[in-house]
């Protein structure tokens, strides 16, 4: 899981707008595996190289 952080793609940003506000339970089981893949797994990588580039994080 330790990829470099490469940007967000996107259609991130249309997984974001489905799930502003309060979604409905439907619509955010719906959107989990691209929340995943688009959202999630970028920002982690963002964290990882973060916390890598210093130990203070």
């Amino acid at each position: 899981m330790r990829g470099g952080f490469t940007g967000w793609p996107e259609q991130a940003m249309d997984v974001l707008w489905q799930l502003q506000g309060e979604p409905a339970h439907a619509a955010r089981e719906r959107c989990r595996a691209d929340r995943e893949r688009l959202v999630r797994q970028p920002m982690i990588a963002l964290l990882n190289e973060v916390a890598d580039s210093d130990a203070r994080y």
